[in-house]
């Protein structure tokens, strides 16, 4: 009868130990009952301030007229001044405060706010009058350098270029390893620095599906997102990874001799 008791008291034992409520750490819980009514958008990012364009204008029927609007740049070695002999680059475009650029021949143009999209039609009416009128010509705009932060409680944190201009919050938690099991999983905080400059921080929960609705579930470029730690992680976090492991061991077998001596005793 002790005996049975005993296994009885270890088989619980391990079970608690080995399997813990997944409430805590399983992403959209409520993904049955949630209604993704307001998710049904197709996401476009717009350029902003301190965003890095590459604008090309394509002709094949007057390469000189298409040529005068892509200038290119001498590539330089990043150790020095000195320009690496016989490369180039399609210049880039910095957008101003303002939301502005100078184009050649043009000057001045407005591109914040836009979509990539909507900053090719701009840009391809504002210098039709450079083309004849059979010229069958095309404007690409692109920002190469489109990119966004994880940092905190994930496996590899780091900034990560998005080469699609399109990237949701889960996304990028892929991108950063996802979170590690301390990551606290109701409260992940994404900061934003807005066209005016002022920063914004709001408050995603993961473990509910209703993020796929949220305005924020898309990331912007150079948005951050902080994974917290949870309390555990905290209060623990002057002792290394390995100590926590032997002395969460040490915890469980002393509980299991104290249960088994007054048994047996």
């Amino acid at each position: 009868m002790r005996l049975k008791s005993i296994l009885l008291i270890l088989s619980a034992v391990v079970i608690l130990c080995s399997c813990g409520s997944s409430k805590d750490i399983a992403y959209l819980e409520n993904s049955q009952t949630t209604d993704y009514a307001e998710s049904q958008y197709l996401y476009d990012a717009t350029i902003k301030p301190k965003d890095d364009v590459e604008i090309l204008v394509h002709c094949p029927t007057s390469i000189e007229a298409a040529a005068i609007f892509n200038p290119v740049e001498r590539i330089r070695d990043i150790n020095s001044t000195t320009e690496i002999h016989g490369s180039t680059s399609i210049k880039m475009y910095r957008v101003d405060n303002e939301g502005c650029i100078d184009f050649p021949l043009i000057g001045t143009v407005k591109i914040g706010g836009l979509t990539i999209d909507q900053a090719q039609s701009f840009i391809k009416d504002k210098i039709k009058m450079y083309f004849k009128s059979e010229d069958d010509y095309s404007v690409f705009v692109s920002m190469p350098q489109y990119s966004v932060s994880v940092v905190g409680e994930v496996h590899r944190p780091g900034v990560f270029t998005i080469t699609s201009n399109k990237i949701s919050v889960l996304e990028a938690l892929a991108r950063a390893g996802d979170m590690t099991i301390y990551g606290v999983r109701t409260d992940v905080k994404l900061i934003r620095e807005l066209n005016d400059g002022r920063k914004e921080v709001h408050s995603l929960d993961i473990t509910d599906a209703n993020i796929i609705n949220s305005p924020y579930y898309y990331m912007q470029q150079r948005d951050i997102l902080y994974v917290q730690p949870n309390e555990a992680k905290s209060k623990n976090s002057d002792i290394g990874s390995t100590a926590r492991f032997w002395i969460r061991g040490a915890s469980i077998c002393i509980s299991i001799a104290s249960l088994v001596w007054r048994i047996v005793r």
